[in-house]
C-alpha cells in the first residue's frame, strides 16, 4: 500500500509540473557604432539567405522523396500485378517527405553569433508559463 501511495504522489507531482515550461524572451540591443550597425545588417542578410537556402533544400528533399515514392509504388504495383495479387496501396503509402520538414536550419543561432560579434547584445529573460 505504501508503494502505491508513493507512486500516486510522484504521478501527481509529475502531472502538476507537466503544465509548466520555460519560454525565453530575447531582447536584441543593437551595437552603438555605425560600423557595428553596418555589420549587423550583414548578419540580417546572411540570416535571410540562410533561411532561403534551407527552404530550397527542404523543397528539394520533398521533391526527391515524392519521386522516390512514385518509383517504389511502381515497383510494388508491378510485383502485385505479376503475382496476381490485389493492389491495395497508394503512392502516399510510400511517401516519406514528412521527414524533410525536420531538417534543421541553424540560421538563428548563426545570426546570434554574428550579432554579438558585431557588438550587439542579446539579453535572455527566462519566463515560466503555467
Amino acid at each position: 500500500m505504501k508503494n502505491k501511495n508513493g507512486f500516486l504522489f510522484l504521478l501527481l507531482v509529475f502531472l502538476s509540473l507537466a503544465g509548466c515550461y520555460n519560454v525565453n524572451t530575447y531582447i536584441y540591443v543593437p551595437p552603438h557604432s555605425t560600423l557595428g550597425k553596418m555589420c549587423m545588417m550583414g548578419c540580417l542578410e546572411k540570416r535571410t539567405h540562410c533561411q532561403h537556402m534551407c527552404n530550397v533544400h527542404k523543397e528539394q528533399c520533398q521533391i526527391n522523396d515524392q519521386e522516390n515514392a512514385v518509383y517504389r509504388y511502381n515497383i510494388y504495383h508491378d510485383e502485385q500485378k505479376a503475382s496476381h495479387r490485389e493492389d491495395n496501396k497508394f503512392i502516399y503509402d510510400f511517401d516519406d517527405s514528412n521527414c524533410c520538414k525536420n531538417i534543421p536550419c541553424d540560421c538563428q543561432m548563426n545570426f546570434d553569433i554574428c550579432y554579438r560579434d558585431c557588438g550587439g547584445k542579446i539579453i535572455i529573460k527566462p519566463k515560466t508559463i503555467d
